[in-house]
């Protein structure tokens, strides 16, 4: 779940890949992860926790537009996705 190698298999959603992933689970580590659209748009997840080995993921939305405009984009389909391809590599490494 947390190797870099492995993360890019489950965690974006296809048909995005991952082009590059950082995971450092010390404290203080580093989590960096670079997915790319079929389009060839990239979107970067980056989180320096402080003190913790504990990563957290929270999305702050400022108007119910925003919360439709990502619904739109497919975001709710891909964190199932992403679901549903962690358990086919654990089921099939």
């Amino acid at each position: 779940m947390n190797r870099p190698e492995l993360l890019g298999k489950w965690f974006t959603p296809k048909p995005w890949t991952t082009i590059s992933c950082e995971i450092d689970l010390r404290a203080r580590g580093l989590y960096k992860t670079t997915m790319r659209s079929p389009e060839g748009q990239d979107l970067t997840l980056e989180t320096s926790p402080s003190g913790m080995i504990r990563y957290t993921a929270r999305a702050v939305y400022w108007s119910a537009e925003a919360i439709g405009k990502q619904a739109a984009m497919g975001f709710p389909e891909g964190w199932g996705a992403a679901s549903d391809q962690f358990v086919k590599l654990v089921k099939n490494p």
